[in-house]
């Protein structure tokens, strides 16, 4: 799993966790929250027969920083 978990402020929060897709070693990520706000940290988009994972990145607020950088996940 090719992935880094980014913190976020000082809190050392993790914007996302891995969750393993049968035994193919394949990964989908669940979205978390953020505070009460009900904020979804990343959006998961489809996942190919081809093995790759294709992840969005969304701003936070109006920094427009991105929560994690796409990553291609290789079977």
């Amino acid at each position: 799993n090719i992935y880094k978990p980014i913190s976020l402020h000082s809190s050392g929060l993790n914007l996302y966790k891995p969750i393993s897709l049968h035994s193919s070693g394949l990964n989908l990520y669940k979205p978390i929250s953020l505070h009460s706000s009900g904020l979804n940290l990343y959006k998961p988009i489809s996942l190919h027969s081809s093995g790759l994972n294709i992840y969005k990145p969304i701003s936070l607020h109006s920094s427009g920083l991105n929560l994690y950088k796409p990553i291609s996940l290789h079977s």
